[in-house]
């Protein structure tokens, strides 16, 4: 995910989606290195590609309180309030659904979320 090569990146983007969304992934194997979550925030910005695949992988692997408060604190709810309003039908549902993970029965997120 270091490449210059934005295809490369989004291929490598897809598999990660492959993985984390698999049921036999454990969700905790994305918060394992702390140097992953601000990388994937850089990489928001890219494409619409890298933006779509991103954001399955954090809804995904967003389970609970912990993970929310580490997306949280990584900038998540600022970092994806712009793909709501994509051309990209596919970027705007999986920026939804994002939202809906981040902000399920969590207080901070969800006052976070009404006034971005």
């Amino acid at each position: 995910l270091l490449s210059p090569d934005l295809k490369f990146i989004e291929a490598c983007l897809r598999c990660l989606r492959t993985i984390f969304t698999s049921p036999v992934t454990p969700e905790e194997l994305l918060y394992t290195d702390a140097t992953v979550i601000p990388h994937l925030m850089a990489l928001l910005s890219r494409s619409r590609y890298t933006q779509e695949y991103i954001c399955q992988i954090f809804s995904h692997c967003c389970k609970g309180p912990d993970h929310q408060t580490i997306l949280f604190n990584h900038g998540a709810v600022q970092n994806i309030a712009h793909l709501l309003t994509s051309l990209s039908y596919k970027v705007r549902m999986q920026a939804l659904k994002c939202f809906s993970v981040l902000a399920f029965e969590n207080p901070q997120v969800s006052m976070t979320l009404v006034n971005v």
